[in-house]
């Protein structure tokens, strides 16, 4: 019988690594629904100080049933005082206009959003061409929601990207990462 490994030691490296980022960043929490590149980011808390207490404290790792939904959440978990992150493929963020045109452009919110673009690295989807790859970029134009775009899907770019984050500037601001 083999000794059991706590739940840090059997992440993939990039789930460590995007962690970290997350964890560097002083995220307090992390809204979304997992996907196959995911699956272990949502699986278990992060670990990040309370920005008013110093304390290191599990932030939740809060999945919702349908992605409009992690953009109120994160609205409310804000004016709360915290700084969530969210996180989704980028077939979810098209499902979420309303709830994107209500936080960005109406309440206000200051959400850095992590978007996974399903089919940008030429994987077919079922396989058919994913008509979700040609359709990112436009939806986040005529949104004015403004975006990064990451060379790989490593954390090294959302560690940069997240640290320059400005919790001052109203408005949902996207790293799209590679999928």
């Amino acid at each position: 019988m083999t000794p059991a490994k706590d739940e840090d030691s059997m992440e993939s490296p990039r789930t460590r690594r995007w962690r970290a980022a997350l964890r560097s960043a002083g995220a307090t929490h992390l809204i979304g629904i997992p996907d196959s590149s995911t699956a272990e980011l949502f699986r278990s808390p992060l670990t990040a100080a309370d920005p008013k207490t110093g304390c290191s404290e599990p932030p939740p790792v809060i999945t919702v049933c349908r992605e409009g939904e992690a953009f109120a959440m994160a609205a409310g978990l804000w004016a709360g005082g915290t700084r969530p992150v969210v996180w989704m493929q980028s077939t979810g963020l098209f499902a979420s206009g309303d709830s994107i045109r209500s936080v960005s452009q109406e309440l206000l919110a200051p959400v850095p959003l992590v978007v996974g673009w399903r089919g940008r690295m030429g994987k077919p989807n079922a396989g058919q061409f994913d008509t979700a790859t040609e359709l990112l970029e436009p939806t986040l134009q005529a949104w004015r929601i403004p975006y990064v775009l990451a060379a790989t899907p490593d954390a090294n770019e959302l560690a940069e990207w997240l640290a320059s984050f400005n919790w001052n500037q109203p408005g949902i601001r996207a790293l799209i990462v590679p999928q």
